[in-house]
């Protein structure tokens, strides 16, 4: 007997027998998430498990996801930046602090209407020499350690 079969028969039945489960659990989804007489049946037993499942996964996901948040944060606060820059450059007024989460919903084409991964407003500090515009970040509190700035120049 080949030593190569003789490992690979138990493990090779077990991988199939696993696959063959998979196989038949995404059917059971796909016919309970398609067919209403079974969705009726099978939403009540699934719903609280999976909320409960997500409730306890929420930290690690919120965890997970912060690089992310981050780097999304200093992408956008960035382009807004610059956006705010050009319209100084081009002599036209820059917005009010008080105004500024208004004037995001209005011109800025982000995907958030000017919030930020964490869903509070972009804020603006404008300077004699900068435009910064920053993210109250993952604690949702302004000037904190965790906020993320981006600052043009005022030319």
């Amino acid at each position: 007997m080949d030593r190569g079969d003789a490992a690979a028969g138990p493990v090779h039945e077990g991988w199939t027998i696993v696959k063959k489960l998979i196989i038949l659990l995404l059917i059971f989804a796909a016919a309970s998430a398609t067919v209403p007489e079974l969705r009726q049946r099978v939403e009540p037993r699934v719903v609280p498990v999976w909320d409960s499942a997500l409730r306890r996964l929420e930290p690690v996901l919120l965890w997970a996801l912060a690089p992310v948040h981050r780097w999304a944060a200093r992408n956008e606060a960035q382009s807004i930046a610059r956006m705010l820059g050009s319209r100084y450059a081009a002599s036209r007024r820059l917005p009010q602090a008080n105004e500024f989460a208004a004037y995001l919903k209005r011109e800025w084409r982000g995907g958030r209407n000017g919030l930020d991964p964490w869903g509070t407003p972009y804020y603006l500090v404008v300077t004699v020499d900068s435009i910064t515009v920053a993210s109250a970040g993952r604690d949702m509190e302004r000037g904190t350690d965790d906020d993320i700035r981006a600052s043009v120049e005022r030319r």
